[in-house]
Formats: C-alpha cells, structure tokens, sequence
C-alpha cells in the first residue's frame, strides 16, 4: 500500500506570500499509488509572489494535485502564469481561486478537471484556454462581481469521453453581477462573445443516450436584470455552444 500526498497550506494575515525562486513545494504520491495532496495558500490582504516550484504528481491513474489561492490580487490581474506553472506540477484534479480585488483575466492555458475562480470586486476576462475534459466531463464555474467576458478565441472544455456514473457530462457556469455583501452591480454585463467556444459534449454519446438517462453537459447562465427590469443583462450569445444538453438562465 502507498500513502497519500499531504496538505501544505501557506497563510499570511496582513501581507503576501512568497515562494522564492529555491523554494519547493511537493505534495506528491509515491510513484507506485497514492493520491498526490493539495496546497493551500490564503494571503488575503495581499498576493501570492511565486517564483519557486510546485509538484502534486500522483501514482499510475490516482488523483493528481489539487490548489486553492485567496488572495486580494495576482500579478496583473493575470492567473496564466500560475496556470503554467500548476500545469507543469501535475496539479490537474482542482483548481480554486478567489481574488478578492481587481479585474481578472484568465489567459494562456490551464488543464485541470475542476477549475473555479471568483472576481469579488471587478470583472473576470477570459481570452485563453481552460480544459476541465478527461474521461467524465469536468466542471468550470466563473463568477464575477463586475461583467464576465469570453473574448474571441477563449475555450471552455468540460466535455468528456463517457458518462459519468450518474449518466451525465459535464457543466459549466457562469455568473455576471454576483452578490457582494448583499449588494449587485447593476452594470455588469454576461458577454459570450463571437470565436469563443463551450465544449460540453460526450464522445459516447448517441441517438440513444438520452432513452437511457444519459444527458451530455449543463451550461448555467446567470446575470443581474437590466436597468428597466424587463431582461437580463446578457449580451446576444455569439460564441459557440458546443453538446450541451440543457441552458439554463
């Protein structure tokens, strides 16, 4: 039998956290087995400064590593660095962020099952890839307090190659205007826009499938009304929705 990988969580009160270009992190299973662990790091008052490397590799088909980020900001405003950089450490399982400040884009490319991230006070921007697909479809839930955009060429991919067990694909959600303190954005805006593509399919899929209980992904919408309370402030979806089996808005 083989271990699991552990749990290193980093938390600064009142300032940043830094792993320094010699710092290492490893959260890895043992090559034989074992789920690899997952690192936490929580400086809410400031950034994560990430210069160091990171590893969350598991054994033959275990569950790689899993990340969590709470910070008031990232450098630019940008997550693709970190991205690469969880890419490259096996740190697919799960992604969460919570940027509790700014705007945010998410760009460049980043490879993990379950991946959320949370703009508190701005708008979040995708322009780069997000691939959640595997064997089951994955999940993708952005929000943001500000509007939540897909530029032209920005993927989501939660698709799968089967079913899961309970029959279903994957889903993605996305949320313009969320609440912050109890209070919304009235000018936040849900903008799907043209060469941006949600993947949602089932590669097993067939005419049969649904007969079956088997339904390919969920896609959410979700957006505040509009000035005169008569819509929701959704722009005309331009992008390419690609398997879904229900959009809910």
């Amino acid at each position: 039998r083989y271990t699991d990988g552990g749990i290193v969580t980093f938390t600064s009160d009142t300032g940043s956290v830094v792993l320094g270009s010699g710092g290492a992190v490893n959260v890895s299973a043992p090559a034989g087995g074992g789920q690899a662990g997952t690192l936490n790091v929580s400086a809410q008052a400031g950034s994560f400064d990430f210069q160091g490397s990171i590893l969350g590799r598991a054994g033959a088909g275990r569950r790689t590593g899993s990340f969590t980020l709470d910070t008031a900001g990232v450098a630019g405003g940008a997550l693709g660095a970190i991205d690469t950089a969880l890419n490259a450490g096996s740190f697919t399982e799960s992604r969460q962020y919570r940027l509790r400040s700014g705007n945010v884009i998410v760009d460049g490319s980043a490879v993990s099952h379950l991946y959320r991230a949370t703009a508190d006070q701005g708008s979040l921007t995708v322009t780069g890839t997000i691939d959640a697909s595997g064997t089951t479809g994955g999940t993708i839930e952005l929000a943001a307090n500000g509007s939540l955009v897909l530029a032209s060429g920005a993927l989501l991919d939660a698709s799968g190659d089967d079913f899961s067990h309970a029959g279903k694909g994957g889903s993605i959600s996305l949320t313009a205007g969320a609440q912050r303190n109890g209070l919304i954005d009235a000018s936040a805006l849900l903008d799907l826009r043209s060469g941006a593509t949600l993947d949602l399919r089932v590669a097993a899929n067939t005419a049969d499938s649904p007969f079956l209980g088997q339904l390919t992904g969920t896609l959410h919408l979700r957006a505040p009304r509009n000035a005169a309370q008569t819509d929701l402030a959704l722009a005309p979806l331009q992008g390419s929705i690609l398997g879904a089996s229900s959009i809910l808005a």
